[in-house]
């Protein structure tokens, strides 16, 4: 029977390995974001994340939540407004998060993304500090990571 291979793996979003977690070598896995992390030497490093190239499935959101990177979000506010949590550890310059209006409705009930450390820049430049408010219907929103702000793309 072959033998089965359990790397250490998390379920908390943005939690990384430290040194003191992996022996040199040894890989871990966070589930909720799609790494893959290696301990080289006194360094953790990320070896795989989920594929940019890969169309990923969209996610249902109806309700108030932490989101992560590079994750596609349908977000039904016809219930009411919602509140999401952006990501703020973790992050590689590169990441993204899109957003869908799922039902038509941020006109009446906004998304609203809250964000503890990263401001917002849009797309004349201006750099926004959370709260952002999503608040036209019908439309989808790509925010791309860029390493020190999240770049609202569309």
């Amino acid at each position: 029977m072959p033998t089965a291979i359990k790397p250490k793996r998390s379920t908390v979003i943005g939690n990384i390995p430290s040194v003191a977690d992996l022996q040199d070598g040894e890989i871990a896995v966070n589930i909720t974001d799609q790494k893959v992390y290696i301990r080289n030497g006194n360094v953790i490093e990320t070896i795989a994340s989920a594929a940019t190239g890969a169309t990923p499935v969209w996610n249902l959101l109806s309700s108030s939540a932490a989101i992560v990177g590079n994750k596609r979000y349908l977000c039904d506010t016809s219930a009411g407004e919602i509140t999401l949590a952006m990501p703020t550890v973790g992050l590689v310059p590169g990441d993204s998060i899109e957003l869908h209006d799922a039902a038509n409705t941020w006109h009446i009930n906004n998304v609203i993304l809250t964000d503890a450390v990263n401001s917002f820049r849009d797309v004349v430049g201006n750099l926004e500090q959370p709260p952002l408010i999503l608040d036209v219907s019908s439309v989808t929103v790509l925010l791309l990571w860029t390493g020190v702000y999240w770049s609202i793309i569309s």
